[in-house]
């Protein structure tokens, strides 16, 4: 959602996909309870369903006041702290290999593997890390970081962590 002064933008599911389709199965479970005349159980499933399927990670920017807000939505209602973009001047895109796995009952292991690219606010030393979007093409990832540098003011730049002198002299 885009307005004069900034935007608000969800990132992601709060939840592991398999936690947020158990939500979604409470649902489905919910409407059974309802049905049988299980009222005060059905609202309890309805609760959690609703707290496990829609609960997510976003991010508010208010380009006005030079400030976002890193947000958790539970139950819609949003979490979260305003801060300022000068403790974070640079956004950098992230090449991450992600690893999903779960067991059933029978121990039957079920896992995906997949290449994304995050894009994240840095600090200064680039060990501080936001992320605000995730991608799983890298140009969208590098469009929208540099629309989002040019939107916010930060700088576009490669993630480069800051290595100390004394994290420099134990790995030698």
């Amino acid at each position: 959602m885009k307005n004069k002064t900034g935007f608000n933008q969800y990132i992601e599911q709060l939840y592991p996909l398999a936690l947020t389709v158990v939500g979604y199965v409470f649902f489905l479970f919910t409407i059974t309870l309802f049905i049988s005349g299980a009222f005060i159980v059905g609202i309890v499933f309805l609760i959690i369903g609703v707290f496990l399927s829609f609960s997510v990670v976003g991010i508010q920017v208010d380009s006005e006041k030079n400030r976002f807000n890193y947000y958790e939505r539970i139950l819609f209602v949003k979490m979260g702290k305003w801060r300022s973009f000068d403790e974070f001047p640079d956004v950098s895109v992230l090449t991450i290999n992600q690893k999903h796995s779960s067991r059933s009952l029978t121990n039957m292991e079920f896992t995906s593997k997949s290449i994304v690219y995050k894009v994240h606010l840095l600090n200064e030393t680039h060990r501080e890390k936001i992320m605000i979007q995730i991608f799983k093409e890298e140009e969208k990832a590098i469009l929208f970081a540099k629309d989002f540098a040019a939107r916010t003011g930060t700088n576009f730049t490669i993630f480069s962590p800051y290595i100390s002198e004394a994290t420099l002299s134990r790995r030698r």
